[in-house]
């Protein structure tokens, strides 16, 4: 039988939240970038993006969301984001899904007023559905790679096996030299992390970067979603990392260090610290988030352990629009 789309809605159109939370609630494992949580940080974040999260239930009973930004672009038409600045998007659901899923509910708000919807798709429904994404002629398909470290020892365990000798020198050489790491998300360390960042961002090129004001909306959020790890030397903030925690999986985000104090491997002793908490937590991954093709900061990854591990950037086109970008 051929799977059909039976109900369709807009969160913004009276569906509330808590049948989002609800769908999570019965997911094993999923990330904090598909929680109405990071949808409502966006929304706040970019006003220029129009939230139209849809529910859909299908014709085998299946439920699920898809966490989903329109941007105007040029003529009147708008792109479908889901999800921004390398976070997972795609369909949210504890049933299980077939890649017919996914295209359903893509092609289902193509029109050629929205004429390109585009997902970044997790490790895990990438390693699911590739060979059907690869054979499907009607998506484009660009492969990225994050790293990842499994938490499925004790924190002494991945400290001595992961963590490459050198990195484990100099994290120590933090400790002796009194760097100290900690984790906030009061006004104060926001209005730290957001200044380290903007001085970082002056010194980087290429490389897509997060608005100022996104740190703003950060402000005592719940520990147990975000925190804000700083890595300080007497009165001097050496380092700053931003970790999102979703269920069974937390994750680097953003980060930025002053150059002027990389002698006290400030950076090395927060991620060590934030790996300990992870693990502490009960969380089964950490995942360090994409690299952006930059060599260095995927040896940074990887002398903590990280693998590196394929995921997607994917792009449905209306059937006009390929057309014309044959």
């Amino acid at each position: 039988m051929t799977l059909q789309i039976l109900e369709h809605a807009l969160f913004s159109d009276g569906k509330s939240y808590d049948l989002w939370w609800s769908l999570l609630s019965r997911m094993e494992r999923y990330s904090f970038f598909h929680t109405p949580r990071w949808a409502e940080l966006l929304a706040n974040t970019l006003p220029d993006w129009r939230p139209c999260h849809l529910w859909f239930r299908f014709s085998d009973g299946t439920e699920a969301v898809l966490p989903l930004f329109a941007i105007h672009k040029q003529f009147g038409t708008s792109k479908l984001e889901s999800l921004p600045w390398g976070t997972y998007g795609g369909l949210i659901s504890p049933d299980s899904l077939s890649w017919d899923h996914y295209r359903q509910a893509a092609t289902e708000w193509l029109s050629l007023f929205r004429p390109v919807c585009h997902f970044l798709l997790s490790p895990a429904d990438y390693a699911r559905f590739r060979p059907s994404i690869l054979a499907d002629p009607t998506v484009k398909t660009q492969e990225r790679c994050t790293h990842i470290l499994p938490l499925n020892r004790p924190f002494e365990e991945i400290w001595s096996r992961r963590f490459q000798p050198r990195n484990r020198t100099n994290i120590r050489r933090a400790q002796a030299q009194g760097v100290r790491a900690e984790w906030s998300n009061s006004r104060e360390a926001v209005l730290a992390m957001k200044q380290l960042y903007q001085r970082a961002t002056h010194r980087w090129e290429g490389v897509e970067t997060i608005p100022e004001q996104f740190f703003d909306t950060l402000v005592d959020l719940p520990g147990e979603e975000v925190r804000i790890w700083l890595a300080w030397k007497d009165d001097a903030l050496l380092a700053g990392n931003l970790v999102f925690s979703g269920k069974g999986e937390a994750q680097y985000f953003a980060g930025a260090s002053d150059e002027r104090f990389t002698q006290f491997h400030g950076s090395k002793w927060l991620m060590s610290e934030i790996i300990r908490d992870a693990c502490e937590r009960g969380f089964s991954y950490f995942n360090f988030g994409g690299s952006g093709g930059l060599a260095g900061v995927e040896q940074f990854k990887r002398i903590f352990g990280g693998e590196a591990v394929p995921y997607a950037s994917i792009t449905w086109r209306h059937p006009i629009a390929r057309w014309l970008s044959r």
